[in-house]
């Protein structure tokens, strides 16, 4: 499909100083980091991460979780026309975007033609979801739900049950063979399906969601998604732990009703679902690995623990001199001050990794 493919991704993230003025937002996306002078080719990471069902990597902040969730988001993600037709990859934007430079380091040509812009997604970023009260942090998740919704807007013109019994039972109507037939929509045609799609698809409504509603949401949509393309999703979620921050020294009544919302919320779609492929989850910690202990299949890599995700996020000390004989034009910090400001060791390894931040501003 095509012949090289490669990413470069910033890890920059907060900060001004020693960055051009507007491009702060920019870099938090992947091909805003593309266009900025301090990369590094982070590319393996996209099959790497192919090879693992349900997983939560962790690194400290400034060390690239957001570009890398959109990278691999970007790479993966599945474009649909308005009507529910599937955009072939080579007529967007996403595509191109992999394809204007011949980078080092490359996946396999016949992994890239299989996957690329292959499956509907889900990206969560609850990055902002930075609360002490249960009800705000419920407020933030509505939100997410809703965008999640909008994000899938077309099912509800072009949405068809593909398993026949499935349908039968959730319409049970004598027309059966006339609607898997036809490009009738199930949303049209059950008004009951049509009703709680739309719970959640206009805003004012899902501000008004109970706890049971709101937590069904994602499950809910991973289905109509699935019986529609016939292809189970892939989740991104990044950021997971950010509430947490809040309330991490509390262990008062409402902050432990935040912890079991927020894990009632990722096991209702997560666990057991047979509508979902792959789960990529990103966090600055893994302390609140226990929000996924009832998900099969859940690994976990944790940042100061070698493993085969490590020298994804952040740089690591030769990719760190690499950059500099680079780019001799611009201000680089020494090693020795890149590690004090934002260097970090691995245990059991003599690997030291920097985040990009500190190089350009310590």
């Amino acid at each position: 499909m095509m012949e090289y493919v490669g990413l470069f991704l910033l890890y920059f993230f907060a900060g001004s100083q020693g960055i051009e003025q507007g491009s702060l937002e920019a870099v938090k996306t992947f091909d805003g980091a593309l266009e900025h002078w301090c990369f590094v080719d982070k590319t393996l990471m996209i099959k790497d991460f192919f090879k693992y069902s349900h997983m939560l990597v962790t690194a400290p902040r400034l060390f690239g979780k957001t570009v890398i969730t959109d990278m691999l988001h970007k790479f993966y993600q599945m474009e649909v026309k308005e009507d529910g037709e599937v955009i072939s990859p080579d007529e967007t934007a996403n595509f191109k975007l992999f394809r204007r430079r011949n980078f080092k380091f490359l996946p396999k040509r016949k992994f890239i033609s299989s996957n690329i812009m292959q499956y509907p997604t889900i990206r969560l970023n609850l990055g902002n979801v930075a609360a002490d009260r249960l009800r705000e942090v419920q407020m933030h998740f509505k939100r997410l739900v809703w965008n999640a919704f909008k994000q899938y807007a077309y099912l509800l013109h072009c949405c068809r049950y593909l398993d026949t019994e499935r349908y039968k039972d959730a319409v049970g109507t004598p027309d059966l063979n006339y609607i898997m037939h036809t490009d009738v929509s199930i949303l049209e045609y059950q008004p009951q399906i049509r009703t709680k799609f739309f719970q959640y698809y206009e805003l004012e409504k899902v501000l008004q969601l109970d706890d049971v509603a709101l937590v069904g949401g994602l499950r809910f949509l991973t289905e109509l998604i699935f019986q529609h393309h016939d292809i189970k999703l892939f989740i991104f979620i990044d950021g997971y732990d950010s509430f947490l921050e809040s309330i991490i020294v509390d262990e008062g009544d409402e902050h432990r009703e935040i912890v079991a919302f927020v894990k009632n919320f990722f096991n209702a779609f997560m666990r057991n679902s047979e509508f979902i492929e792959k789960v990529f989850v990103t966090g600055n910690t893994d302390f609140g690995a226990f929000l996924f202990e009832d998900i099969q299949d859940f690994k976990y890599f944790n940042f100061i623990e070698e493993h085969k995700f490590s020298n994804y996020f952040g740089l690591t000390e030769t990719e760190f001199t690499n950059l500099a004989k680079k780019n001799k034009n611009k201000t680089i910090a020494t090693p020795e001050m890149a590690l004090y400001y934002g260097g970090y060791k691995k245990i059991k390894c003599e690997a030291n990794f920097i985040n990009i931040f500190s190089t350009m501003v310590a």
